[in-house]
């Protein structure tokens, strides 16, 4: 086929798989319903996870859900833990923003090697990251909100911390 025959072609090349924007659809319009009905946080918990294993591949066997913790005095159950990115999900991201922090903290402090972890706050919408920074304190990394009119943003935001490889977390610092 000469190119003059050729239908037009597209030049937007997107990193995400075609069913992504279907599925981040999918995602917000159920996130939405949980958020407007002030669903528990193992709802909206649920929620992401099923959204992530369709959208990203991540076998859910390799999601520990309520990870246990207890070093010393330190004691809490991290809402899930994917290789090096703890999430902790609240049902009011502004109302529970510090408690989050004082919990993302303590979850850095109980892993072996804390500057190699990612930390994400959500509401199941909004999405906030962390780490620790050289000083080994609390530092927020970025923040987003899904939408589905933007799914370019919700790929590259989540895909960078998902498939991120344990070596380049540091690389953060």
């Amino acid at each position: 086929i000469s190119r003059a025959q050729s239908p037009a072609m597209s030049a937007t090349v997107v990193p995400y798989p075609p069913n992504f924007p279907a599925l981040l659809k999918d995602y917000c319009e159920q996130m939405g319903e949980a958020i407007r009905g002030n669903k528990h946080h193992d709802t909206r918990r649920a929620l992401f996870l099923n959204f992530l294993r369709q959208a990203f591949g991540i076998d859910p066997v390799e999601v520990e859900l309520e990870h246990k913790l207890k070093v010393g005095e330190v004691r809490g159950r991290i809402d899930a833990l994917y290789r090096h990115v703890i999430v902790e999900v609240k049902t009011d991201f502004d109302g529970e923003r510090d408690d989050a922090k004082r919990e993302l903290k303590k979850y850095f402090a109980s892993r072996q090697r804390p500057n190699e972890y990612i930390g994400i706050v959500t509401d199941g919408s909004r999405f906030e990251s962390w780490h620790l920074n050289h000083a080994g304190e609390l530092a927020s990394i970025s923040e987003t909100t899904l939408r589905a009119s933007d799914p370019l943003a919700a790929w590259r935001w989540l895909d960078q911390f998902l498939s991120r490889s344990e070596e380049h977390t540091s690389e953060l610092q």
